[in-house]
C-alpha cells in the first residue's frame, strides 16, 4: 500500500511539474508580446505604463534584474516608477531576499520624497506597500501616520501592512491589522468610488492568512456596491470593470474560482458598453489579468486581441504574464 501511494504521489507530482512548466512557458511568451510591443510605442505617456506592468510581471516571475532594469526605463514618471520597485520589493522579499527588498524600498521611498507636495501621498502610499512587503512593519505605520491621507487610503495602507505582516508570520497581528482597515471601510459611504476595491484589497488579505469565510463575506459586500454604481462616462465605466475584475482577483485567491468566472462575465458584459479609447483598453486589460488567475487562458487570448492600441495591450500581455509567472 505504501509503495502503491509513493507511486501515485510521485505521478502527481511529475505532472503537477509539467503543469507548471507549461504555465511558465506560457508566461514567457505572453511577457515576449509585451516587450515586443512595448517597443513599438513612441510617445512616453503610453510607453510608460506598459513599462511598469511589465517591471511588475518580470519582478513576479522572479527576474528581479530585469525587473529593475525596466523600472529605471520609467525614468519621466516618478508615480510608476516607485509603484515598480514597490512590486520588485514585495517579490524580493517573497523570494527571501530582505536586505535586497529594503534597499529596493530606500530607493522608492528616495524618489518619493523628492517629488513637489502634491504628488507625494500617492508616492509614499506605494512605498508604503513595500515597506509592509519588505517586513518593515514599523516603518510602514510610521509611513502611514506620516501622510495626510484620505480615510480610503488608510484603509488601503492597513490592508498592505496586514499582508506584510502575514507574510512575515504575524498572523494574529494581520487579522487585528485587517480588522482594523475593515472598520475604517464601515465609515465610507457607499457612494464612494473607491469602496468596492478597498473592500477587494481587504478581501485579497483576509484570503491570504486563511480567513475564507471572512473573504468571501467581504467580496459578497463589494459585489453590491459595485453592482449599485452608476458610472455616467467611459473612464467611470472603466474603473467599475477594474473592481469586478479586483473582486475576480480576491475570489480566486478565497478558492471560488466559479464564482470568479462568473464575477469576470458581469465585468465583461459592463466592458461591451465602452465604444473604444483608452477606458475600453483598460477595462478589457484587467478583465485579461483576472482570466489569466482564473486560468483561462485563452480567454485571456481573445480578450487581448479585443484590445485596440499597443500601449495597453503591452499592459495586458504583461498582466497575463504576471499571473502566469508569480513564484508564489
Amino acid at each position: 500500500m505504501k509503495i502503491r501511494l509513493h507511486i501515485v504521489l510521485a505521478i502527481a507530482l511529475t505532472l503537477l511539474t509539467g503543469c507548471r512548466e507549461d504555465t511558465e512557458q506560457e508566461g514567457h511568451k505572453f511577457l515576449t508580446e509585451a516587450q515586443k510591443a512595448a517597443e513599438e510605442i513612441k510617445d512616453d505617456y503610453d510607453r510608460w505604463p506598459a513599462l511598469y506592468a511589465i517591471a511588475s510581471a518580470q519582478a513576479a516571475s522572479g527576474d528581479i534584474v530585469g525587473a529593475q532594469a525596466t523600472a529605471q526605463a520609467i525614468n519621466g514618471h516618478e508615480w510608476l516608477q516607485v509603484r515598480a520597485f514597490s512590486d520588485i520589493a514585495t517579490a524580493q522579499a517573497v523570494a527571501g531576499d530582505v536586505e535586497g527588498s529594503k534597499k529596493t524600498v530606500a530607493n522608492a521611498l528616495k524618489i518619493a520624497q523628492n517629488v513637489n507636495i502634491d504628488s507625494q501621498r500617492d508616492l509614499l502610499m506605494d512605498s508604503l506597500k513595500g515597506q509592509a512587503a519588505s517586513g518593515d512593519i514599523e516603518g510602514a505605520r510610521n509611513t502611514l501616520e506620516g501622510i495626510k491621507t484620505l480615510t480610503i487610503m488608510e484603509a488601503f495602507g492597513l490592508s498592505w501592512i496586514a499582508l506584510g505582516q502575514a507574510a512575515s508570520g504575524d498572523t494574529n497581528g494581520a487579522k487585528v491589522t485587517i480588522f482594523e482597515a475593515h472598520k475604517i471601510a464601515e465609515r465610507i459611504s457607499p457612494s464612494s468610488g473607491g469602496l468596492p476595491n478597498l473592500l477587494g484589497s481587504i478581501a485579497l488579505a483576509q484570503a491570504e492568512f486563511g480567513e475564507f469565510e471572512k473573504a468571501k463575506a467581504t467580496i459578497s459586500e463589494a459585489q453590491s456596491i459595485a453592482r449599485s454604481m452608476q458610472p455616467d462616462n467611459p473612464s467611470s465605466v472603466a474603473q467599475q470593470v477594474r473592481v469586478f475584475s479586483t473582486i475576480a482577483l480576491a475570489q480566486v485567491a478565497a478558492g471560488d474560482i466559479d464564482g470568479a468566472k462568473e464575477t469576470i462575465i458581469e465585468a465583461r458584459a459592463i466592458a461591451q458598453s465602452i465604444d473604444r479609447g483608452l477606458p475600453r483598453g483598460e477595462a478589457f486589460s484587467a478583465i485579461a489579468s483576472a482570466q489569466a488567475a482564473c486560468g483561462d487562458i485563452e480567454e485571456a487570448k481573445k480578450t487581448v486581441e479585443s484590445i485596440e492600441g499597443l500601449g495597453r495591450r503591452a499592459e495586458a500581455f504583461a498582466g497575463i504574464a504576471k499571473e502566469l509567472l508569480k513564484t508564489k
